[in-house]
């Protein structure tokens, strides 16, 4: 299903910083083509590789209990 990414959280760790060996992840909310929206989590990391960010258009779907996702439409390509 093709989903807008609206917003992605990151988690704040105040002065104390990330313990060590954490592996960050996001509260990313997405919307579908109705408009419904849901949040789900994603590695951080992996949004960096995929250079995903908000306003883009992914594809999801559900592996399990693994999310796969495609990047469709990038915010602000040609």
């Amino acid at each position: 299903m093709r989903y807008k990414i609206i917003r992605i959280l990151e988690p704040d760790f105040g002065c104390e910083g990330r313990p060590d060996g954490y592996e960050q992840v996001d509260d990313v909310i997405v919307e579908d083509e109705k408009g419904h929206q849901k949040t789900l989590q994603f590695k951080d990391q992996e949004l960096y590789d995929r250079h995903l960010d908000e306003g883009d258009y992914i594809d999801i779907k559900k592996n399990g209990k693994e999310f796969l996702f495609r990047l469709l439409l990038q915010y602000g390509a040609d």
